[in-house]
């Protein structure tokens, strides 16, 4: 048997904090928007009376051991149903960047749950599957289904949207990478304790993302206040994409990955040329509805 799953990446249309809790997690608030940036999984299944996982990947950036989410997913689904046996080897082909604010692990774990609930036929619903994806990540639940969501909590809070009209992105990428641990850290040390109970968040409804141009209006990313001033790469292809015909442009998550939105599709490949002269890595592609 083999199976096969896109992993699609994510891109934040808007993204504040709305407190700290008391294991000293931060609780967000953000609306994630998936793209046609992806990645490929792949599961093989040999007949075997045990089970055992594997994954095999030709990006170097990537490790392929126990670590991996992909591996990880596979043995929180087998660890919860004794009856589930055979070789289990999964290949993944890496395209969205690494470490860049666009959850591509997240994307993988959610694609190999995905995989195994079809594998194994074991009928596991969106919410059942969100839930073994919460234990690995905070981004996987959302990475389950895709399309536009709003997600609060530590992102296992999940309110799905309708998708806005499919418009263009442009996501490019510089040679800085900053942890999402330590993007949390400089902003717990640039915010006073009170910033969260004085900060009134924009709330986000179904009318803010009709289409482009509205979502254009309300992008925002509280980490650009901490990571822009520190990097380089990631201000400069904001202004490029600003100055190129970028109804707006942001970082995603805590970077250092920057998008720009178009409604032009011409536009959008012009300024991929541009940035890809400057040294850039530059994707071009499209919003993408939910998917399960």
């Amino acid at each position: 048997m083999i199976l096969t799953e896109n992993a699609y990446g994510k891109i934040n249309l808007f993204l504040d904090l709305t407190g700290i809790r008391d294991d000293g997690y931060h609780e967000i608030y953000t609306v994630m928007q998936s793209v046609s940036l992806s990645d490929t999984v792949t599961l093989e299944i040999i007949p075997s009376e045990t089970f055992s996982v594997s994954l095999q990947c030709h990006n170097s950036e990537i490790g392929c051991g126990d670590e991996n989410l992909i591996i990880r997913a596979a043995k929180s689904v087998a660890s919860r149903y004794s009856d589930i046996r055979g070789i289990h080897r999964f290949t993944l082909e890496k395209n969205i960047p690494v470490a860049a604010g666009m959850a591509g692990g997240s994307a993988d774990a959610a694609a190999t749950l995905r995989l195994m609930n079809r594998a194994h036929a074991l009928a596991l619903s969106t919410e059942q599957l969100r839930d073994i994806g919460v234990t690995l990540g905070a981004d996987v639940p959302f990475c389950i289904c895709g399309g536009t969501c709003l997600c609060e909590g530590i992102g296992e809070k999940i309110s799905e949207l309708p998708s806005p009209s499919p418009f263009y992105a442009v996501i490019a990428i510089g040679a800085s990478s900053i942890s999402t641990p330590a993007a949390f850290r400089a902003l717990d040390a640039k915010l006073s304790p009170a910033y969260y109970a004085e900060h009134a968040h924009m709330t986000i409804t179904k009318d803010n993302l009709r289409d482009v141009y509205t979502c254009a209006d309300v992008l925002y990313n509280l980490f650009e206040e901490v990571i822009l001033p520190i990097d380089p790469h990631a201000r400069t292809i904001k202004k490029i994409l600003e100055e190129n015909g970028a109804l707006g442009a942001l970082m995603s998550g805590s970077g250092p990955s920057v998008f720009g939105i178009f409604s032009s599709r011409e536009q959008a490949v012009a300024v991929v040329d541009t940035l890809t002269r400057k040294g850039y890595r530059a994707h071009l592609c499209r919003t993408v509805q939910n998917y399960a």
